[in-house]
């Protein structure tokens, strides 16, 4: 409980999907690590040297694929990423559209539709996730152009009679359809100043191969797809 109290590192852990909640903490100082979890309000501990277990339990969880549908790794702005998360959101809504009406798909999209997209607040979208979750902003109109160009130029995004997304994130936007489960890390580092660092991550899982993690910084937001092994090296680190 002493190291509890005062550690050099805290990290939190928590995973969710449609039945059940996991919730777990890393308290580490030096080379002691004691790991806590949440068990119905209690909190359980134990050495860490069981973190092996915890990895596993996790496993059964999220999977342990190396395989991926898409490679996606960019560092955007805030407005940035919900401009392409509201291309995205467009393109799954079309595909989950055709299963049903069996219509063809459609590559490109008008700034109106983007705008439209934005603001609609789609019940399944990712940019609702953000924007609810995180409060990030939904850019208006006279920003949007604007932020679109610089999508083009980072290569998230192609303009061709209207606006498409770029190969591996026309991937995503195809495959990407359910969201299933939420896992959030966050940790908290004390340093020599005594002032503390902190890093977290939101990340998406539709299923073993499909996995988006949100690294949220300062200023900007790593986009990247992960696959299952991944997600799982990213917890356990």
């Amino acid at each position: 409980l002493r190291l509890i109290a005062k550690p050099q590192r805290c990290t939190r852990l928590f995973y969710q999907n449609d039945f059940f909640i996991v919730e777990k903490y890393a308290y580490r100082s030096g080379e002691k690590l004691i790991l806590a979890e949440n068990s119905n309000g209690d909190l359980l501990f134990k050495d860490g040297k069981e973190l092996g277990g915890v990895v596993k339990s996790l496993e059964n969880l999220l999977g342990r694929s190396s395989l991926q549908r898409s490679e996606i790794s960019t560092s955007l702005g805030r407005e940035e990423l919900m401009v392409l998360l509201a291309l995205i959101d467009l393109y799954r809504k079309d595909t989950l559209e055709g299963y049903l009406s069996l219509t063809p798909s459609r590559e490109a999209y008008s700034l109106g539709e983007i705008q439209d997209e934005l603001e609609s607040g789609f019940q399944n979208g990712l940019v609702r996730l953000l924007k609810d979750r995180y409060a990030f902003p939904v850019p208006g109109s006279v920003a949007l152009k604007p932020l679109l160009s610089g999508l083009a130029k980072k290569g998230c995004i192609a303009v061709q009679d209207g606006y498409a997304l770029a190969e591996d994130y026309s991937i995503l936007g195809r495959t990407f359809l359910i969201p299933d489960s939420f896992t959030f890390c966050e940790s908290l580092q004390v340093l020599e100043d005594g002032k503390l660092a902190m890093a977290g991550g939101l990340y998406v899982s539709a299923g073993v191969h499909d996995h988006l993690s949100f690294a949220i910084q300062e200023d900007e937001v790593e986009l990247s797809a992960l696959s299952s092994a991944q997600m799982l090296a990213v917890c356990e680190e």
